[in-house]
């Protein structure tokens, strides 16, 4: 369990090289095993395990940024270049008009009319798999 946290913190921080600590990694795991537990209505309490030190448990403390890193990147990849091959010339054109001004950090205003609330969708969704 604790290789399988190793790897998926490997994986959020890619392309970044990532190195976890031990104890961030103990800290992690401490955190699924008490959430394991306490699914089926036991404290990890109970049992005779280490605490969890205070510096981690404010980064995993938010569910709300932890629902965002835990997006399927492979399922919206694949998605994305579903979408993308539907698209036609203008689409296109539009599409990468706003994925370069993402990637360039270059500031834009898009108007994006009922025709193309799709484009809009997968634009998003492909820039996070580009991003």
């Amino acid at each position: 369990m604790k290789d399988d946290i190793e790897r998926q913190l490997i994986d959020r921080y890619y392309p970044v090289t990532y190195c976890p600590t031990e104890v961030e990694l103990q800290d992690l795991l401490l955190e699924d095993l008490e959430l394991i537990l306490a699914k089926n209505g036991v404290t990890i309490n109970n049992y005779n395990l280490p605490q969890r030190s205070l510096q981690y448990r404010s980064n995993m403390s938010n569910h709300l940024i932890q629902e965002e890193l835990d997006y399927n990147i492979h399922y919206l990849e694949e998605r994305a270049k579903k979408f993308y091959q539907q698209l036609n010339k203008e689409q296109k054109e539009v599409f990468h008009s706003i994925v370069n001004s993402v990637i360039n950090k270059e500031p834009n205003f898009f108007f994006i009319y009922p025709v193309m609330e799709e484009l809009a969708k997968l634009s998003y969704g492909t820039q996070l798999s580009h991003i």
